[in-house]
Formats: C-alpha cells, structure tokens, sequence
C-alpha cells in the first residue's frame, strides 16, 4: 500500500488540477465527445 504521505505537494497538485477537470464529466451518463476533447485540450493530453 502507498503511503500518501510519501506523495510530493506538485503530485499532489497535479492530481486536484487533473481532477477539477475530469470530474464534471462524470455527470453525464454519456460524456459528449466536445466536454471529452475540450478535457483533453485543458490537461495537454491527447484523445
């Protein structure tokens, strides 16, 4: 098991940002694919 408080504060950081993010879409029972590509666009990710 991990023990988070192992986890540096920028980890840490990088996960709330990711997860401010990715969290709306988790109100639609389907996620529209524009909400999924903007996401994607705003984390620097790629589809």
């Amino acid at each position: 098991m991990i023990d988070l408080s192992q986890i540096a504060e920028q980890d840490w950081n990088e996960a709330h940002r990711r997860a401010v993010v990715v969290r709306p879409l988790l109100d639609f029972k389907y996620c529209p694919r524009k909400r999924a590509h903007e996401a994607t666009i705003e984390l620097g990710l790629s589809e």
